[in-house]
């Protein structure tokens, strides 16, 4: 839900110039959009604040495309983060790793939705930097299975 770098993708409109949304660039300008925002729109995602991974999933090859479509959380293009792969990689290994040894809950005491009902969950954090989205929580209680 937040990306680790928060500011702009910026590009360089290329000769001929860019209208976007019904907006002309002169080739040349750079032009970019943040990947929260991107992340969070909701011509790109259903109810895009909220946390729902098998959005990505989907019913039909298409709904699969277009979530992907708007998902780059490692940027995209020629200055896709070099670590990205390494990064699922660990990603995964981590997961299933604590899936196997823990059982987990969100804990109550979370700054962030614990303890509210569905209809109050917040979906926005403040963040504590421009350029790296350090946020508190949520938090999750772990507790080691009896194998």
């Amino acid at each position: 839900m937040n990306p680790q770098v928060a500011n702009t993708l910026f590009r360089d409109v290329l000769p001929g110039g860019a209208t976007v949304q019904n907006e002309f660039f002169p080739e040349g300008t750079m032009i970019g959009a943040a990947i929260w925002s991107v992340h969070r729109n909701e011509d790109h995602f259903t109810d895009a604040h909220t946390f729902i991974p098998e959005r990505f999933l989907g019913e039909t090859e298409e709904e699969r495309k277009a979530a992907k479509k708007c998902w780059f959380p490692f940027s995209t293009g020629p200055r896709t983060c070099v670590g990205q792969r390494f990064a699922y990689a660990m990603l995964a290994l981590t997961v299933g790793r604590m899936l196997y040894r823990y059982d987990m809950r969100l804990s109550p005491q979370a700054p962030c939705c614990g303890s509210r009902p569905v209809s109050e969950k917040c979906t926005d954090r403040k963040f504590k930097s421009w350029i790296g989205l350090k946020v508190d929580g949520p938090v999750a209680q772990l507790r080691a299975r009896q194998v």
